[in-house]
């Protein structure tokens, strides 16, 4: 491994700490020196959040990646942070159990960068987001030491669930060691179903799937530059064979009339497809990404309106979340449009860049303007990382100075 690493332009010392105790021992000596700690994982999330401007130390996580036990009868899994998204779904599976997370890259993203960025895909509609999955965690504070909250069993309540905290944290709250998941049955058959739709048929087919009687898993929008149609609807079945075969000639009878061409079944092992399809138009540590939030039943409107206004780009939603994400052309600068996009998601809803060239990452482009929600997270921040020494600038309420003073 490189004794150094580039961040935002930053050409820092790095590290590789083996065990836990190891990457405490980081965390006191750079504490001792004031000097702020980057971690990295697989590198995906290298252009979200405010770019780094203070010189420190980058820990590379993925040397932590081991199965630290596996009660399968009990199904959960206790893992290191740095251990592939791939690696850890083949010892599920092994088992006849999966994390039903679409995670796109897993074969470079790691558990806790997936954590940190909570990021999910499609099957959240039936499964939810990795906070859904956390029900231990092992971090290091600021004066690095070993701290846990939750536990190794499902049914854990004592005391406050602190393990949240951290997930989409960005790693501003300290870095994750450990993490127990509660895991779920490897279904035995999925299935996807690729709608091209007729023109202005993507909010109707939103509609139909949240009345859809057979009762999918997933259910996507994409517009895919090339395709038959503007718009295809993607619709995800998983679980025993006659029970899938049911569901899927269901929703072939419910939504024939929206169809612009012949519905496609996809083969079973393309349950992750949107993720990756999504991904495949990018390179993971270039290009740009929008990310948007609105109420379920706006989602397809809001993500007609990107289209739209981007011809081009390819953007993925998520009806049933709230969730719309497009990769920006090549060429076109989303951020003037971002205030428009705000408008159009309505009451609660955000319009930001999720990945984007480090001269566009600019506070309000990356996370929108200031929420009133961010004083608590500020709050947060200031007990649990008071000399902002964990991914300073990361985000808006953990801002370091360039002369190393926390603002």
């Amino acid at each position: 491994m490189d004794p150094t690493f580039d961040i935002d332009g930053l050409d820092l010392d790095a590290v590789a700490p083996e065990t836990p105790e190891a990457l405490a021992q980081v965390v006191r000596a750079c504490r001792a020196s004031g000097q702020p700690l980057y971690w990295v994982g697989g590198g995906l999330s290298l252009g979200a959040g405010i770019p780094a401007t203070v010189p420190g130390t980058v820990v590379h996580m993925t040397s932590l990646d081991r199965v630290i036990d596996y009660p399968a009868r009990d199904m959960t899994i206790t893992a290191q942070a740095g251990i592939r998204v791939s690696r850890l779904q083949e010892i599920l599976a092994r088992e006849r159990q999966t994390l039903p997370l679409d995670i796109p890259w897993p074969d470079k993203a790691t558990l806790g960068g997936v954590l940190a960025c909570n990021v999910s895909g499609s099957r959240r509609l039936a499964h939810g987001t990795p906070r859904d999955f956390v029900i231990g965690l092992t971090v290091v504070d600021d004066n690095g030491k070993l701290t846990r909250s939750g536990g190794r069993v499902v049914k854990n309540v004592a005391g406050y669930d602190m393990a949240k905290l951290h997930v989409g944290a960005h790693g501003t709250l300290g870095p994750m060691a450990q993490v127990t998941l509660k895991v779920r049955p490897l279904p035995p058959v999925r299935a996807w179903l690729a709608i091209p739709l007729k023109a202005g048929m993507n909010e109707a087919a939103a509609d139909r799937a949240h009345g859809c009687a057979a009762r999918p898993v997933a259910f996507d929008l994409l517009a895919l530059p090339g395709g038959p149609a503007a718009w295809t609807a993607m619709i995800g079945f998983e679980g025993e064979a006659p029970a899938v075969a049911w569901q899927v000639a269901k929703a072939k009878e419910e939504f024939r009339d929206l169809a612009h061409v012949q519905i496609i079944e996809c083969q079973p092992n393309s349950v992750d497809a949107m993720a990756t399809r999504l991904a495949e138009r990018t390179d993971p540590q270039s290009g740009a990404v929008v990310a948007l939030g609105c109420l379920p039943s706006r989602t397809a409107g809001l993500a007609a309106r990107v289209l739209a206004d981007m011809p081009g780009a390819v953007v993925h939603a998520l009806p049933g979340s709230g969730v719309v994400r497009a990769v920006v052309p090549e060429g076109k600068d989303p951020r003037g449009l971002l205030p428009g996009w705000r408008d159009a998601a309505g009451p609660g809803g955000w319009a930001r860049l999720a990945r984007a060239p480090r001269p566009w990452r600019q506070a309000d482009s990356m996370w929108g303007p200031a929420r009133p929600e961010e004083a608590i997270s500020a709050a947060i921040a200031r007990e649990m990382d008071p000399d902002r020494i964990f991914n300073p600038n990361r985000m808006r309420h953990n801002t370091r100075l360039p002369d190393g003073k926390p603002s």
